[in-house]
């Protein structure tokens, strides 16, 4: 009986000795993701409603607990998505050229005194899933307005195509702006900050 469980354990040894690699271990990948090369893919003619209409839209901030400063990661974590300098900056470029693309006057310092202020918050941010805040502020003190959405991706096939990973994670950008554009709660706020 000891004879049959050693040769049991010896084969069973044998055969995870001869498995690949990527069976046993999953290589890490990381995608870079740049704010330059994030084009919106929206239609823009769709928002011509927002055209012209001013909005001061300081730093993002970041309160996800499942991201880092410069990175989050994938459903396993053997994909790394990575923006410099920071998650923040990396969003806040990629909103502000949609909003602007959707026809909106995005200011990065306050132009006029007691425009409308739009901060946003990342709440949780992965390769699958968005959550961010929206907060709506008039002169940089009265909070008017605070909405909360969730962007959910689809999975992508298995694979390690860091070019498909990266052009989903630039979708998810699009899906995050044309979902505040397209809810009649955000532009209601908007109008009212702005007015």
């Amino acid at each position: 009986m000891k004879r049959v469980v050693k040769a049991g354990v010896i084969v069973l040894i044998v055969l995870m000795a001869c498995l690949p690699v990527s069976w046993v271990y999953a290589e890490p990948l990381t995608v870079s993701l740049d704010q330059n090369r994030y084009k919106p893919r929206f239609d823009p003619q769709a928002y011509g409603r927002y055209q012209g209409v001013p909005i001061y839209m300081p730093s993002f901030t970041s309160r996800a607990e499942n991201s880092g400063m410069n990175y989050y990661y994938g459903a396993k974590e053997t994909v790394t998505y990575t923006g410099y300098p920071t998650l923040e900056s990396y969003a806040w470029y990629c909103f502000e050229k949609a909003l602007k693309s959707a026809g909106l006057k995005v200011y990065d310092y306050e132009a006029v005194k007691g425009m409308g202020e739009m901060r946003i918050t990342i709440l949780s941010l992965s390769a699958e899933e968005f959550v961010f805040a929206v907060v709506f502020y008039r002169a940089g003190l009265i909070e008017l307005g605070y909405l909360e959405y969730r962007i959910v991706m689809p999975s992508l096939p298995a694979g390690k195509d860091a070019k498909a990973l990266e052009e989903n994670a630039y979708l998810m950008m699009d899906r995050a702006v044309t979902r505040i554009l397209d809810d009649p709660s955000f532009e209601k706020t908007l109008r009212a900050v702005t007015n």
